[in-house]
């Protein structure tokens, strides 16, 4: 029976985007993506549990890491939006 138990991870990942028309049949499109969005504290790894080893019952590892945010434009040359008036 495992008596070492350790709480759910509880990460929010958050990603927005939205598409321009630039010129003629171009667009471009602007996305951002956040991970652990609210920045929960850290969230400790469950205990060493192999009674022989020094690092039984010590906590040495977290399993999420601090807010991480990546941005990303992409410039299409054939636009995939409607045509105003279409």
């Amino acid at each position: 029976m495992n008596t070492f138990r350790k709480d759910r991870t509880a990460n929010w990942n958050v990603a927005l985007g939205r598409n321009f028309r630039v010129a003629g049949e171009r667009s471009l499109d602007v996305r951002g993506e956040f991970i652990n969005f609210f920045n929960t504290p850290p969230q400790f790894d469950k205990p060493g549990v192999q009674l022989a080893l020094a690092t039984f019952g010590k906590i040495t590892n977290t399993v999420n890491k601090g807010r991480q945010v990546q941005f990303t434009l992409k410039l299409n040359f054939r636009s995939a939006l409607p045509k105003p008036g279409d």
